[in-house]
Parts: structure tokens; sequence; C-alpha cells
């Protein structure tokens, strides 16, 4: 539920509230590289590249056929 508030967020876009549902969402489901992804995608978004690079990162390992995560 938490993945689908944040996705909610993004349309307008509330940064903030996405940025609490995906991190929400990524402590119960740690190793879900979709929910891995939007995180690092909404702090790139939100402008800290450095977070959003580590995620990212980790959503490649998490599921390595990512390929929006990988470019």
């Amino acid at each position: 539920r938490a993945a689908e508030l944040a996705q909610d967020a993004l349309d307008p876009p509330d940064h903030h509230a996405s940025l609490r549902h995906y991190t929400a969402a990524r402590a119960l489901r740690p190793g879900n590289a979709v929910v891995t992804y939007n995180l690092g995608a909404t702090y790139n978004r939100m402008g800290d590249r450095d977070k959003s690079f580590v995620l990212l990162a980790q959503a490649v390992e998490l599921d390595p056929r990512n390929i929006r995560a990988a470019h």
C-alpha cells in the first residue's frame, strides 16, 4: 500500500510525500528492486544525486535486468 501511496503522490508531484511512502515501502520490502528504483528516482527529482545514485545502484544489484535503473 505504501508504494501505491507514493505513486499517487507523484501526480501532481509531491516529492516529499512520495519520499515518505517509498521509504516506508522499502522498509517493508527491502529486496524489492522497483521500490528501490522509485525511491532513487524520487531523490533524483528532488536534486539529491548522491542518494539517488546509491539507491539506483542497489536497484541494479537487486535486479540486474532493471534497465531503467542501469541508465
